[in-house]
């Protein structure tokens, strides 16, 4: 993460080409696309930040890497081509369906000098590891414990 996108974390600045990646949940228990652009667009309503495009995918997509899905593929070809400066997501389990899968989307989305942020806790065990190495960004989190963040 850039030292800019983490200044704008840490003071609430906001993004100004956010981008906003939804997975269609796979059954009812799931949360369902509308809550999860809900709890996007009020997290960037109150962190002053600007969601200027929209990326989808069905959840049966969730075993490919995000680069082989439709949405996905394209947040990638977007945000490697600087059109987005973070990628909000309500949690990280829509980025796959195993730890390697989501480590793999936020490891690429951030080498591309994107901020990766997830709204929502519950933090996969690996991606506990890169906790505090400035990879990951947890809006409104404490430090992880045993299970992961926690909304303060």
């Amino acid at each position: 993460m850039r030292q800019s996108q983490r200044a704008k974390l840490l003071t609430g600045m906001g993004f100004e080409r956010a981008a906003a990646y939804v997975v269609a949940p796979a059954d009812a228990s799931s949360t369902g696309t509308d809550d999860q652009a809900r709890l996007v667009h009020d997290w960037a309503r109150r962190h002053q930040s600007v969601v200027v495009e929209w990326y989808f995918d069905a959840a049966d997509s969730t075993s490919q890497r995000l680069a082989e899905r439709p949405g996905g593929g394209a947040l990638l070809q977007a945000t490697m081509s600087s059109a987005h400066d973070a990628v909000v997501v309500s949690s990280f389990d829509v980025f796959g369906a195993s730890p390697e899968i989501i480590l793999d989307a936020v490891k690429t989305l951030a080498g591309e000098a994107a901020s990766v942020i997830a709204v929502h806790g519950g933090l996969p065990p690996a991606l506990r590891l890169a906790w505090g190495s400035g990879l990951l960004a947890f809006p409104d989190l404490e430090q992880p414990d045993d299970d992961g963040p926690t909304l303060n």
